[in-house]
């Protein structure tokens, strides 16, 4: 497994061709939950088969703690991919996005 190379953005949503809407550097999570979008720019998608995002609650001492994993099927020829995910607690987070390939799928 490598790590990506790749620029993870996050956006409020990520139209059809990439278009990262209302760029994010801090997301606030509502009381009832929020949706934010991950946006995985510049991918060399032919060296890999997936990507997998791997998003952690971040404790007070720094801590991580793992709260899900989201894999995505990719295509050769993709330059950009993005993911949709629902954060329920209004807390710090953290998200590692990781390239898959045959060998290590």
């Amino acid at each position: 497994m490598a790590t990506a190379q790749s620029k993870l953005e996050f956006c409020i949503e990520v139209k059809e061709k990439g278009e990262c809407l209302q760029l994010f550097k801090s997301f606030q999570v509502e009381p009832n939950c929020g949706t934010i979008s991950y946006l995985v720019k510049n991918l060399q998608a032919e060296k890999f088969i997936k990507l997998r995002y791997k998003i952690y609650y971040l404790r007070n001492n720094g801590d991580e703690d793992l709260l899900n994993g989201i894999d995505q099927n990719t295509q050769p020829d993709w330059q950009d991919a993005w993911q949709d995910a629902v954060l329920f607690d209004p807390s710090k987070y953290k998200v590692k996005v990781y390239q898959i390939d045959a060998d290590n799928n």
